[in-house]
């Protein structure tokens, strides 16, 4: 498809069936997030069991995307794409034949497996499939994958809940991902310059050699600095995504499903607005403004015990998460060879999976000792710690 000017437009076939991709991962990822916590208590666990299940997800994706990205660059998106999504198909569908609390923590952490896959796969193909003068705007609007799956993820996992009945939740998430399949299927993925594994010769080297050695072939340096701002960010966004549901069962609001759509509605806007602004402003300035609006949000959860604020930060927290991760993975891959892309994808999303991670245990162990006004007090601190980092990043730049 070419726009007036006979240049390559955006929406190609490939790219609109990655797009499509993108919704069904998500969503049924968000399905998962939205409601393992409260699965885990309906089965008797308390909130530091259901942090330990998010960290085993984080765990084995951030072990994935550290060789992922690497293979992507030899192999292609297209096997990878189909391997992430029958590992997401298979272990989802698990949740609803054997509900057991060990079980659980297993078919996590082969989901993660599926969703690093996958999704590191999808993110690759879209900066790839988009052409170079469209790529803010490509991964951008992408992105909006996930403004949508935060409002059918969420409030489809909820609302299919009846009483402690989880069923249909957990079906509903494995059939997204049968639709996904079907779209990798029919989509021809581009295919970069691969790069060819070379033959290394058997030589005795230090061991600090050997992970240097390592890092410098599967993740890409150029990343880092995006990927440490993004760390922190989803630690402080953790605390939205795993544990607002407990939060709102708590405050008695019968309206957590409804948080999530406020969120995702206001991510969309947003990040439509993006995909026309990010040519225009600096990256710095996007993103302090997002995370300022942010850490109002975050105020919001933990001060007031209004209904209506409760949503309002809901779309706060929509403006913030549908400008940050978009913006820092363009950063991450924009000054990046076609053939470095998915090491460029990888290292960027490892910080996402760390931040999870890392933040799944720490707020819920938080929760078990302290009240939910600290919590999101401190991750209204952490949005401060980023905004902070933004600032020295751009003066090192200058």
């Amino acid at each position: 498809m070419e726009n007036k000017r006979g240049e390559p437009g955006l929406w190609t076939r490939g790219y609109i069936l990655v797009f499509f991709m993108g919704i069904m991962m998500f969503s049924s990822n968000q399905i998962c997030n939205s409601t393992t916590s409260l699965y885990v208590a309906a089965l008797g666990g308390s909130a530091s069991y259901s942090g330990t299940m998010f960290a085993l997800f984080t765990a084995s994706a951030l072990i994935t995307r550290l060789f992922i990205g690497n293979i992507i660059d030899r192999k292609g998106c297209r096997v990878i794409a189909l391997t992430g999504s029958a590992f997401m198909i298979i272990f989802t569908a698990l949740f609803n034949l054997v509900p057991r609390l060990p079980a659980i923590g297993i078919f996590r952490f082969f989901q993660g497996i599926g969703y690093a896959s996958a999704g590191t796969a999808f993110s690759t193909a879209v900066s790839l499939i988009v052409p170079k003068q469209h790529t803010g705007r490509g991964i951008s609007i992408y992105g909006l994958t996930q403004s949508i799956a935060t409002s059918i993820g969420p409030f489809l996992g909820l609302t299919l809940i009846s009483g402690n009945n989880f069923h249909y939740v957990y079906w509903s998430g494995s059939f997204m991902m049968v639709f996904a399949m079907i779209a990798i299927i029919l989509c021809d993925f581009p295919v970069p310059r691969l790069v060819e594994a070379k033959p290394k010769a058997k030589v005795r080297r230090p061991f600090c050699e050997k992970i240097s050695e390592f890092a410098n072939e599967h993740l890409e340096r150029k990343a880092f600095k995006p990927a440490i701002v993004q760390l922190i960010n989803s630690i402080a966004v953790s605390s939205v995504v795993f544990y607002i549901p407990l939060f709102a069962v708590g405050r008695s609001y019968a309206m957590a499903s409804i948080f999530f759509v406020v969120a995702s509605v206001t991510m969309l806007f947003t990040r439509i607005l993006l995909s026309r602004i990010m040519n225009k402003l600096s990256y710095t300035y996007i993103l302090s403004a997002s995370m300022l609006i942010g850490i109002i949000g975050f105020f919001f959860i933990a001060l007031t015990q209004s209904r209506f604020l409760f949503l309002i930060a809901g779309a706060c927290y929509g403006v913030t998460h549908g400008t940050s991760q978009p913006t820092l993975n363009t950063v991450s891959v924009a000054a990046v060879p076609p053939e470095r892309r998915g090491a460029a994808t990888a290292t960027f999303f490892i910080s996402v999976d760390a931040g999870m991670g890392i933040g799944s245990l720490l707020w819920g162990a938080l929760i078990d000792r302290t009240t939910f006004t600290t919590i999101y007090l401190t991750a209204a601190g952490m949005l401060f710690l980023c905004i902070a980092l933004l600032l020295l990043f751009s003066k090192k730049t200058q």
